[in-house]
């Protein structure tokens, strides 16, 4: 006897269409499934069906409303791209130094920064950068200036398609498919649900349709069988076959037989009718028989029932395996399903460029929706795009790592290769140093058509022009750093020789207004370019690059040579005649753990205010050695050239070059539970006051700084010890930090020196960074320090900082 007891808790009462969702063990719930009036998305439904012995259990579901129009308009919802999406932050930066004397001396500085990095997408497919910047301070050396800069670049754009692929790889996973087959049946069969499998329509993605297909079929033999095993269970009602078949055994062991009633009436009767004696023998052998045949029938009855059970129960085992089977095919199958989509993911991870990702998908997709857009693929020819403030970088005798503000754009569609720019230059290229006031206005343009691939085999000719300032050996003073007009024009070539080895050629040859030759003066720009009869105005350039994967190698070096009347917006010194060469060598070792990276190069005009005649005669070398293996220290030596700028004589500014030793210990470790590091730096300047104006001339320094973290705190020590001509000075001071989650963060600490071990100086810091909720973060830092001074004496300086950050 089964009695059922089901309560409902709901808002209110009206018959919708539902899907029962399974939260606990699943039951016939027929009383549930049959009573539309009681199922709401806020309903939950408990029901006790209750049974004889242990068929008693305790269902809890939980019924949610689902609508054809709410599945539309999810999905609707769920494929629609917003139109622009953004994010990024908004920094302000607030500066105060009440000293500073490099370059330029002044008291009181005050530079405000205001800058916002933007990365957006429209409609979802195409990326694009955008960089807002504003900087004001009251130097009157110093410029003020703002900057918009919208960039695409190609790298975005790949990394963008390469994102949607691997959610479309995603999306073949489908709950759906990896439902274990069981609890399908469950859902389906015990709880009368109907499928929730979607409907398979013509816009679904075939390769997902083609999925549904193989788990369907899986899965209706799984089915098949499972219904089968099932109702042969309900014939021996709900027992175990086993137990069947011992009740058989039983029953013919220990119940009499029973003989049938007709045969019983039949004997009574011959014995009322035959009661002589001679008829006793016939009587006994009738009844003889009758036993017998009794017998035969009740044996007959047993056999076929003990028959019967064993049929069943081999029955039973065959479609327990063939369940078990089917269920383990699908499994299986869902096994091989998120592997293969695992194996999709990373090879969409190693796309590296247009075409191959072209390939895979003309290989792979097949969706509309994630096909590339004709939008797409011109942009995915594209390699950049820049309006407004952009670094620019074309080639060594043309354009090379200078700001543009302007447009400036560069595609390789297929083979053919086109770039261009136009816009105002920096002055100096580089608009860090003088103000508006003493800034040439200088500007750019360039056309640049091509064959072949950009980073393969190609062949570019370039044609450039514009105004520069050009600059004489005796500083930016002089009349001749006024701008003029120059033109120009390279041929080059790259040449892929292996996978890992590429050589790049350029011829190049240029003209401006006061041409170094005076025979030439009066005659045209371009005419001056094409007429090679004239060599003073010509350069070349080779270029190589290799790597050794078996060696752990990579050399890359370049020669140049330019005549003295050559012009460009690479190259910075005027009417000098110099040639240049670079050799670098980068070699790992001992299994990576070592690094090895030297180079030599002479003549390296790398910047707008190099003097030509002090850069003319130098070689400078570099040699870096760094050693990196786990749970020790790590250990880097190198030797290099370094540069400052400094203010000559007439307000002339100049860029010191000199040689710098430099030597890096760093150890991070554990010691009484308590994690550390120790970091020891030495330093020294291979100069002096001669061929230099930089403070440290031939001065050598070393900082040890050592680090306990103890959280919420971390503590630190730090000792500096500087030596220099008439300067000794020892710093010694502990510093503090203390963070609360990643709310606030306090910071404190004091320096205590000693000057030439005569004069003891103070100092310190203080600092707080608090992240406001919904608004961003906010940092202050003051600093009291000493620095030293060209008159050998320690200059005290106080510096603060105030920061805001806000993402969004």
């Amino acid at each position: 006897m089964i009695s059922a007891a089901t309560c409902f808790a709901q808002k209110i009462v009206m018959p919708p269409i539902f899907k029962l969702k399974k939260l606990s063990t699943p039951v016939n719930n027929k009383l549930i499934t049959n009573n539309r009036f009681h199922h709401l998305d806020d309903s939950i439904s408990i029901s006790m069906i209750n049974g004889v012995c242990k068929n008693r259990s305790l269902v809890v579901t939980k019924n949610d409303l689902q609508t054809a129009d709410k599945d539309n308009n999810a999905k609707a919802k769920t494929n629609t791209e917003p139109l622009l999406t953004l994010h990024g932050n908004i920094l302000y930066n607030f500066n105060y130094r009440s000293y500073i004397d490099t370059p330029f001396k002044q008291y009181g500085m005050i530079q405000h920064m205001v800058q916002s990095y933007v990365n957006g997408d429209v409609a979802g497919k195409y990326p694009f950068r955008a960089i807002f910047t504003y900087r004001g301070s009251n130097s009157p050396y110093f410029s003020n200036n703002s900057d918009i800069s919208i960039q695409y670049r190609q790298t975005d754009m790949l990394e963008k398609v390469k994102s949607d692929l691997k959610k479309d790889a995603d999306s073949l996973v489908d709950k759906n498919l990896l439902v274990n087959p069981s609890v399908k049946y469950n859902e389906t069969h015990l709880n009368g649900i109907k499928d929730s499998v979607p409907a398979l329509n013509k816009n679904m993605d075939p390769r997902l349709k083609k999925l549904y297909n193989q788990y369907d079929s899986l899965y209706a033999i799984y089915e098949q069988n499972r219904e089968k095993l099932e109702a042969l269970e309900s014939k021996l009602d709900n027992k175990d076959p086993l137990q069947s078949l011992i009740e058989a055994q039983e029953d013919s062991l220990y119940k009499k037989p029973a003989v049938p009633d007709s045969l019983t009436d039949s004997l009574s009767q011959l014995k009322n009718m035959w009661g002589s004696a001679k008829n006793g023998e016939f009587l006994k052998k009738l009844e003889t028989d009758t036993a017998a045949v009794t017998k035969h029938i009740d044996s007959t009855n047993v056999d076929s029932s003990l028959a019967k059970a064993k049929l069943v129960q081999d029955s039973i085992q065959k479609l327990q395996k063939r369940v078990t089977d089917a269920q383990d095919k699908i499994l299986s199958f869902q096994r091989k399903l998120s592997d293969s989509v695992s194996l999709m993911k990373r090879q969409i991870s190693l796309l590296h460029d247009p075409e191959s990702t072209s390939d895979y998908i003309d290989k792979n997709d097949t969706t509309e929706r994630n096909r590339l857009t004709k939008v797409q693929k011109i942009l995915l020819s594209v390699d950049q795009i820049g309006i407004g403030r952009s670094w620019i970088n074309y080639s060594e005798l043309t354009v090379k790592n200078i700001s543009l503000n302007g447009l400036n754009i560069e595609m390789n569609p297929g083979k053919l290769y086109m770039a261009g720019a136009v816009g105002s230059v920096n002055n100096q290229f580089r608009d860090f140093v003088l103000n508006n006031n003493s800034s040439t206005k200088q500007s750019v343009k360039l056309i640049r058509v091509g064959i072949g691939k950009k980073n393969k085999n190609n062949l570019i000719f370039t044609v450039y022009g514009g105004r520069k300032a050009l600059l004489s050996t005796t500083g930016l003073g002089d009349s001749s750093s006024g701008t003029q007009k120059i033109i120009g024009a390279s041929l080059a070539a790259t040449v892929v020789v292996t996978k890992n080895t590429s050589v790049t050629g350029e011829f190049a040859r240029s003209s401006y207004d006061n041409i170094y030759d005076p025979s030439q003066t009066g005659k045209g720009l371009f005419g001056r370019v094409i007429n090679f009869s004239l060599r003073t105005n010509e350069a070349w350039n080779l270029k190589f690059q290799s790597i050794y994967p078996r060696t752990n190698t990579k050399i890359d070096g370049s020669y140049t040579k330019m005549g003295a009347a050559f012009e460009s917006f690479t190259i910075y010194a005027s009417n000098v005649k110099q040639d240049a060469y670079l050799l670098h060598v980068n070699q790992l070792l001992w299994k990576k753990k070592l690094i090895i990276d030297a180079s030599i190069k002479k003549n390296d005009f790398n910047s707008p205010l190099t003097a030509p005649g002090y850069s003319n005669t130098a070689v400078f070398k570099s040699l870096q050695v760094s050693l990196a293996i786990p749970r020790y220290p790590f250990v880097s030596i190198g030797y290099y050239p370094t540069s400052q700028l400094f203010v000559g004589s007439g307000n002339v500014l100049y860029q010191s070059w000199y040689n710098t030793l430099n030597t890096i210990v760093s150890y991070s470790y554990k010691m009484a539970k308590l994690n550390m590091s120790t970091n020891a730096v030495y330093t020294k300047f291979y100069n002096n006051q001669t061929d230099t104006s930089f403070a440290y001339f031939d001065a050598t320094t070393f900082t040890l700084t050592h680090n306990v973290y103890w959280e919420p705190f971390v503590f630190q020590g730090n000792l500096t010890v500087t030596d220099q001509q008439n300067i000794h000075l020892v710093t010694v001071g502990p510093l503090v930090t203390y963070k609360y989650k990643n709310i606030l963060t306090l910071t404190g600490g004091i320096t205590w020196s000693r000057l030439n071990s005569v004069k003891t100086l103070w100092g310190g810091t203080a600092g707080a960074g608090i992240l406001l909720k919904n608004i961003g973060t906010i940092q202050l830092n003051y600093e009291k320090v000493h620095l030293p001074a060209y008159n050998g004496t320690l200059m005290p300086v106080d510096m603060g900082r105030i920061t805001f950050n806000k993402v969004f």
